[in-house]
């Protein structure tokens, strides 16, 4: 429902009117113009005062409008057509934005909740190692860069979410407000 006050179908909408028009304009053209006309008339010769009247009726205007009429209604058919198939495109990538949001959150999530906790419990299990003396700081410094690759690709999604939440706006002209989940400090390290 959202779709049908989309600009772009707010466009062939208008469009539509113009050629509703052009069809109701072509198909008055085709009813004959009846003219008449009404006058006096005075000789100066015979000083006669007459009243003229006449009336003219054009032949073949029907025929000559069928063109015009069959045009006007193939313009406004097409319109259908582009409207329903521009309406589909919307909708399709109206869908494809909707799924790109929805599994870019969902990794955004997973990677807050289930990732990265686990890898800060494994980088500060490896850090109190490394103290002991028990494993090498390159060990211990492999598990600080799988923690910040995890973050880079939790951003990712975030920015994939984001703009796939923008292209949903754009598409349904309203305002969505996507409920944002809190990342602690101790993820921002």
């Amino acid at each position: 429902e959202e779709l049908q006050r989309t600009p772009e179908l707010a466009v062939l909408a208008g469009e539509r009117r113009i050629r509703e028009a052009q069809v109701q304009l072509a198909r008055t053209q085709a009813r004959p113009d009846v003219s008449w006309q009404v006058g006096v008339r005075n000789s100066r010769d015979t000083r006669d005062t007459s009243l003229v009247a006449g009336f003219s009726l054009p032949l073949g205007s029907v025929r000559r409008a069928d063109p015009e009429i069959r045009a006007a209604e193939a313009e406004l058919a097409l319109n259908s057509v582009e409207r329903d198939a521009r309406a589909l495109q919307l909708y399709a990538t109206l869908a494809e934005a909707h799924g790109r949001y929805l599994t870019s959150r969902l990794e955004v999530t997973r990677m807050a909740r289930d990732v990265l906790p686990q890898l800060q419990r494994a980088e500060n299990a490896a850090e109190k190692a490394w103290r002991a003396g028990a494993i090498s700081y390159m060990e211990w410094a492999q598990l600080q860069a799988m923690r910040i690759d995890a973050r880079q690709r939790q951003l990712e999604a975030a920015i994939a979410a984001q703009t796939a939440l923008i292209e949903l706006q754009r598409l349904t002209g309203q305002s969505m407000v996507a409920a944002t989940d809190t990342v602690s400090t101790e993820d921002r390290r």
